[in-house]
């Protein structure tokens, strides 16, 4: 399952959730109560082990989105 990033159209605030891609996209804002969401595809990662291999012995996908260990911005 992606990780979806919403963002409301109306207060700005900023969200993520963690959506089938089959699921319908969130609407409404928990901050503003408004229905001005807005999603894009968040900074989640897929990580597919190849079949046979060892768990461990697979690297560990980091948690920046652009393949650090930490973002400079």
């Amino acid at each position: 399952m992606p990780t979806y990033a919403y963002k409301c159209a109306s207060c700005s605030h900023e969200l993520e959730a963690f959506q089938n891609i089959t699921d319908e996209p969130l609407a409404d804002c928990p901050s503003c109560g408004k229905n001005t969401l807005q999603r894009g595809i968040g900074g989640g990662q897929l990580f597919i082990r190849p079949s046979g291999k060892d768990p461990s012995s697979q690297p560990v996908p980091s948690c920046c989105p652009c393949g650090k260990s930490k973002c400079s911005s």
